[in-house]
């Protein structure tokens, strides 16, 4: 899971905004003991990290919430040697908690006798605010962890694309070019950044394209030929829907070059196995001097094509 540091951006959002509803100070620490928020208004001197035997550091180790009225009356303040430099004056510290583990910890700090009263008499109503601020930064952790996923899978899907041997172009729910891999580059002999953003029809002007994304009709191995600045390509393009629920998503469309086609089907189709004269089933005379003819024939390197009524 990723950690409060990587979302240090919004944490100190948050902890302004709880500064300025509350007109008190906020300090906020994630479980390596690094300052992640901070109001820096508590502390005379500047505080990158947590330590362990401050308060919230001890809230970060027992993961309990602690409310101390006072420097003296708290033993982790008592022991402080930066006490001198410190200006709380009362402080609610809350854990950030998500599935079993402590987080952080949140530190809301008077430092006004003003604001300690109210810190005070009012401690259970702000123990429950801090702990929703709490969840709320839990929110954009798991937001933050969804969007570095959903970017991995994304670049995946770009490799994946990339890898094979069809010309690939994605596009929106309105038509335009959101992808294309390298080989509909190659295809197309155009730069991907010149194409994404057009209006595919304006690509593939056929009107099997047209129906692709007005009805969702998709279709198989049509020959389209494309003229480039290289020349002539004859290709097999195809074309599916994407869908989104009952919602239409957009489309994929595959182009396929008939120089692969065919080298795929000479590949499946040729044959390196040896077979002989002795194969031909037969023991008639007129078999057997067919063979005796074919076997001076072949010597010279010939091609041979024998036939008969069975074909």
């Amino acid at each position: 899971m990723v950690g409060l540091l990587e979302i240090q951006e919004s944490v100190q959002k948050i902890s302004e905004a709880i500064a300025s509803v509350l007109n008190m100070d906020v300090v906020i620490s994630d479980n390596e003991f690094h300052k992640i928020g901070d109001t820096k208004k508590h502390f005379n001197l500047e505080v990158k990290y947590i330590k362990d035997t401050y308060v919230l550091g001890k809230v970060i180790s027992t993961g309990k919430t602690l409310v101390i009225s006072g420097k003296e009356e708290s033993e982790n303040c008592r022991v402080c040697k930066e006490q001198d430099k410190c200006n709380l004056k009362a402080m609610i510290c809350v854990p950030i908690p998500h599935e079993g583990r402590v987080l952080g910890a949140i530190g809301l700090i008077a430092i006004t006798d003003a604001a300690r009263t109210m810190l005070l008499e009012n401690q259970d109503n702000l123990v429950e605010y801090i702990e929703r601020m709490a969840d709320l930064i839990v929110s954009k952790l798991l937001e933050k962890e969804s969007s570095d996923k959903l970017a991995v899978a994304k670049n995946q899907l770009i490799s994946i694309m990339d890898s094979i041997e069809e010309g690939i172009t994605a596009v929106d729910e309105n038509g335009r070019i959101v992808y294309v891999n390298s080989i509909l580059e190659e295809i197309m002999d155009e730069k991907r950044e010149s194409l994404i953003g057009k209006n595919v029809v304006d690509i593939f002007a056929e009107p099997y394209v047209a129906m692709l994304l007005r009805d969702g009709t998709q279709f198989n191995n049509i020959e389209l030929r494309i003229r480039g600045a290289g020349g002539e390509i004859h290709t097999l393009i195809s074309g599916r829907p994407v869908s989104l629920g009952a919602k239409n998503a957009g489309s994929i469309l595959a182009l396929k070059k008939m120089e692969d086609v065919y080298e795929v089907i000479n590949n499946l189709t040729a044959s390196n196995r040896s077979t002989s004269f002795d194969e031909i089933i037969g023991k008639s005379p007129q078999i057997a001097q067919l063979k005796e003819k074919s076997l001076k024939v072949a010597a010279g390197g010939s091609t041979i094509l024998i036939t008969g009524e069975s074909g």
